[in-house]
């Protein structure tokens, strides 16, 4: 009996006869019998088999995406089946959308191809369901049908009986130009096409307004036009002009009694009290000469360069030598195109005297407060900025040092005033433009005046000019 196994026996006879002899044996590894070696058991030769060590990878396997070529034809991870891999859909416009009609099985997305579908025009990146429908006649989100719901549509009438008018219950969203929809609605019978608002009475007997007191408006429940807010008053509709103290809104604008019509405004204070908001208002002071336009600020008049050169009669100008005699007129005054000069032409030098002059400005409300401000500058023979070497400092006049005043006077030589203390104890004229600004500061007593003294040593004569008033007074209750 042989020691040597079946097998071995065979493969020993094998290479004892001719290479390529048709001897039916397998020298690559074949088993007794002629029947092919297969390694991992996949039913696939290992002759054929392009991995004979996976049963996933033989010629004809489902392609798998596990980074393998499943189907041994050269590529990893194509043509999947289904369910293994991902759905692409064809996407032609590059808008991010598919279309079904033509799609691949693949195990990642490939360039010209969207993981959704769904286009129903690829040619045409506006056209996607993830469009915004608009009035173009088109259906842009793919949804079955055109310019439904579109952004841009209109609020529209349903008008059946095709006069041009809708009923007022039938507004809709829908695009301009769809049959049957109307911009206008006001139709009181949608069922008859010589009934519409605005009709010929030749055409109808009613063109949908209510018009109870004949006066040619309809009455404000009425469908159109619905503006007479009392419809059994022929007095009372948006022609008629307001009548004050009847306690009616004559016409109709929503406010019986307008303030702006029926209340006389004197200034400010009316227009505050009147719950008017702040603006420019005509009033008409009992002081003034006419009416006059004013700025009305929390119930505060403005006085600015403009209204006090509109009205320069208000001015009054006088000048006078300190301690030694009253106040007289200056002749010598002007206007600039933004405030007012006054000059002092006397020339003379006493010892503890100073030139001054007044300027006094007339309004015709009493006042109870004043604040703002305005530029003040100094010059010597009417030139600018000159220095003349005079020292504020060495003026000795009543008032005490070289100086600008303004204030309110409230009495026979008595002033409510204040100083500008930026440019107290100066030589004025060559100290430049200087701003002189202050809060708000009560009067003492109701006036109707406010000044500016202006006093120096005045050997030589001064100007002082000013410019960019910009004052605001309470009146006086």
């Amino acid at each position: 009996m042989s020691l040597i196994a079946a097998p071995t026996r065979h493969l020993l006879l094998c290479s004892m006869l001719a290479v390529g002899a048709s001897t039916g044996c397998d020298v690559s590894g074949a088993k007794p019998g002629g029947v092919a070696a297969d390694a991992d058991g996949d039913g696939a030769p290992a002759s054929a088999d392009c991995n004979d060590a996976n049963p996933t990878v033989y010629p004809g396997a489902d392609e798998l995406c596990d980074g393998l070529d499943n189907d041994c034809d050269g590529t990893a991870d194509d043509n999947p089946p289904p369910g293994e891999g991902i759905t692409l859909y064809r996407d032609s416009d590059a808008d991010g959308v598919g279309t079904d009609a033509d799609t691949v099985e693949a195990c990642e997305l490939k360039p010209g191809f969207s993981e959704v579908g769904g286009d129903c025009e690829d040619s045409i990146a506006t056209i996607s369901p993830a469009a915004a429908e608009v009035c173009d006649g088109i259906d842009n989100d793919c949804n079955g049908f055109i310019d439904d719901d579109a952004i841009d549509a209109e609020l529209l009438y349903e008008d059946l009986d095709g006069d041009g008018f809708g009923h007022d219950a039938t507004l809709e969203h829908h695009c301009a130009g769809t049959p049957d929809w109307v911009p206008d609605g006001g139709d009181c019978d949608d069922a008859d096409s010589r009934t519409f608002p605005g009709a010929a009475p030749a055409d109808s007997t009613t063109d949908c307004l209510t018009d109870l007191d004949e006066d040619g408006y309809g009455a404000a429940d009425g469908v159109f036009p619905g503006t007479d807010c009392d419809d059994y008053d022929p007095a009372v509709s948006p022609a008629q002009a307001e009548t004050c103290d009847n306690e009616l809104d004559d016409d109709c604008d929503g406010v019986a009694d307008n303030p702006e019509e029926c209340v006389v405004l004197e200034g400010c204070a009316d227009v505050a009290a009147a719950g008017l908001p702040d603006g420019t208002y005509t009033v008409d002071p009992p002081g003034a000469e006419g009416e006059l336009e004013v700025r009305c600020v929390d119930g505060a008049i403005g006085i600015d360069s403009a209204m006090v050169l509109d009205h320069a009669s208000w001015l009054r100008f006088t000048e006078s030598v300190s301690n030694s005699s009253g106040w007289t007129v200056s002749a010598y005054t002007g206007t600039t195109t933004d405030g007012f000069w006054v000059r002092t032409e006397r020339n003379f030098s006493w010892n503890g005297f100073s030139m001054c002059v007044l300027v006094e400005l007339d309004l015709p409300w009493d006042l109870a407060a004043v604040s703002g401000g305005f530029v003040v500058d100094g010059y010597t023979n009417g030139g600018p900025d000159d220095d003349d070497g005079l020292s504020w400092g060495v003026a000795a006049n009543s008032l005490g040092k070289g100086h600008v005043l303004f204030g309110a006077p409230v009495g026979s030589g008595t002033y409510d005033t204040w100083k500008a203390s930026s440019v107290w104890g100066q030589d004025f004229d060559s100290a430049g433009p200087q701003t002189f600004a202050m809060d708000e500061a009560a009067l003492t007593a109701p006036s109707q005046t406010l000044a500016w003294e202006y006093c120096d040593d005045g050997l030589r004569g001064e100007d002082i000019e000013v410019s960019a008033i910009d004052l605001w007074v309470v009146e006086a209750p």
